[in-house]
């Protein structure tokens, strides 16, 4: 009896272990689903999802009406998966890819994580019998990447999680972020994407974060200014006030006011490239071309029946199948025209031969395009080089700003209020454009159920 107990709790054990090695708590993460929606799952401490950000146009469609807030992260990740499957996205009789992405400060956790949703998003859509490409996205990991983290002295993951943030906070530093817990970090990613949540479309949140990154950098910039002009103003009445910070270096006061000079100019020497240098010249021809206006007019007249149609559906309950059948050829006649449009306006775009990488955006007869070159990754560098030369002759840089900065407070408060006031104004520009494209979202969404339903 004593051994066939022991027998039947080491099976036990050995099942209850089996099955926590298949448990994936995804604790404090940052999870990139990529099928062409592509969606960003934040989780909390807990590995439940404290966020769920779509990235794209098809990934607000998808998430439509949906809330996996407080869910276990791989419940959520394959709820995704199959509103992926239903809407379409994955489908049987064609091949599909999917890539995850895993970020976490751990990266020896991360990987296991990583490997563990692949093979449980495998696994599900295998039953599902749709044929699946499961791509590790970690395995793209830069080598770049891996040297910045180890130079920085953090986790590749860490590092990861810090360009994240960094790319939606534009004040954040390397030097203040490889300090900051990975839930603070978590925090400002959240917040600054709940803040992205107002523009419906892709087109308004890249616009909104180039203009923040312009209004940032114009700041930071008539900082760095201000503080050189009081470096050279105490460098000639108070020359003495540096002492403090060259006990251990072999700059004078004089050399080191000079290298501050240099850092400056090194930021001011950042290129800032714009769009609208070719938004004219382009807007001219496209103005000229009778075929683009033609079909111009025809999505208007589309997006016009589509509100007729969507009116019709929310105020009555009898005849829906037929206006789903209208609202599916309209919205058939609305993708297929735009899809053409979009092809003979990029034809323009493409032959200017524009040197950077970049999207453009054209809408009700007008022409955006927005350059993708982030200027910020260059600051940032110039910044972390001439942090390296001030510690190098044992100077820190933060600390010889922090002598002018607190007699900057009005002067910095007035910038910053200006600034504020130019993203509240494009916040109110974009307002009706955002319900514009939430109203179209909404078309879509009906379509795609009408769809699902028609095809189960």
């Amino acid at each position: 009896m004593k051994k066939a107990f022991v027998l039947t709790f080491l099976l036990l054990t050995a099942f209850v272990l089996a099955a926590c090695s298949e448990t994936i708590n995804a604790a404090n993460a940052i999870i990139t689903i990529d099928i062409n929606p592509s969606v960003e799952i934040t989780t909390n401490a807990s590995g439940r999802v404290s966020s769920v950000t779509p990235l794209n146009d098809d990934a607000q469609i998808l998430l439509l009406d949906t809330n996996f807030q407080g869910k276990v992260a791989i419940d959520a990740i394959l709820e995704i998966t199959e509103l992926a499957r239903k809407f379409g996205y994955l489908k049987a009789n064609s091949e599909n890819a999917v890539v995850i992405t895993t970020d976490m400060e751990d990266d020896g956790q991360m990987n296991q994580i990583q490997s563990r949703i692949r093979n449980r998003i495998q696994a599900y859509l295998s039953e599902k019998q749709i044929p699946i490409n499961v791509i590790d996205g970690n395995a793209g990991i830069l080598q770049a990447d891996i040297d910045a983290a180890q130079s920085l002295g953090i986790s590749v993951g860490k590092y990861r999680i810090i360009k994240i943030a960094m790319s939606l906070d534009v004040e954040l530093t390397y030097e203040v972020a490889v300090e900051m817990s990975i839930k603070d970090l978590l925090t400002i990613i959240q917040t600054n994407r709940e803040s992205l949540q107002d523009f419906a479309s892709d087109h308004v949140r890249i616009a909104y974060l180039q203009l923040r990154s312009n209004a940032k950098a114009a700041f930071h910039s008539m900082r760095v200014t201000y503080i050189e002009t009081q470096a050279n103003l105490m460098l000639l009445t108070n020359p003495s006030g540096f002492d403090g910070l060259l006990v251990n270096s072999d700059l004078d006061a004089q050399g080191l006011v000079d290298l501050y000079s240099a850092y400056v100019d090194a930021l001011e020497a950042i290129e800032i490239p714009s769009g609208e240098s070719y938004e004219d010249a382009i807007q001219a021809k496209l103005d000229l071309d009778a075929e683009i206006t033609a079909k111009n007019d025809l999505l208007l007249g589309y997006r016009a029946e589509f509100k007729n149609i969507y009116d019709q559906f929310n105020g009555n309950q009898n005849p829906r199948t037929d206006l789903r059948n209208q609202a599916q050829l309209v919205f058939m006649n609305f993708m297929e025209t735009k899809l053409e449009l979009d092809a003979l306006v990029k034809a323009y775009v493409d032959a200017e031969n524009i040197p950077h990488d970049y999207v453009f955006f054209y809408q009700n007869g007008n022409l955006e395009i927005i350059l993708l070159e982030n200027f910020m990754d260059d600051y940032r560098e110039v910044r972390e080089t001439y942090r390296q030369l001030f510690l190098e002759h044992q100077v820190d840089l933060a600390a010889f700003e922090a002598l002018f900065v607190g007699n900057m407070t009005i002067q910095l408060q007035t910038m910053l209020q200006q600034y504020q006031q130019v993203l509240n104004q494009f916040r109110l520009q974009m307002v009706q454009i955002t319900i514009e494209a939430r109203l179209g979202f909404r078309y879509e969404h009906m379509i795609r159920q009408q769809t699902q339903q028609d095809s189960e």
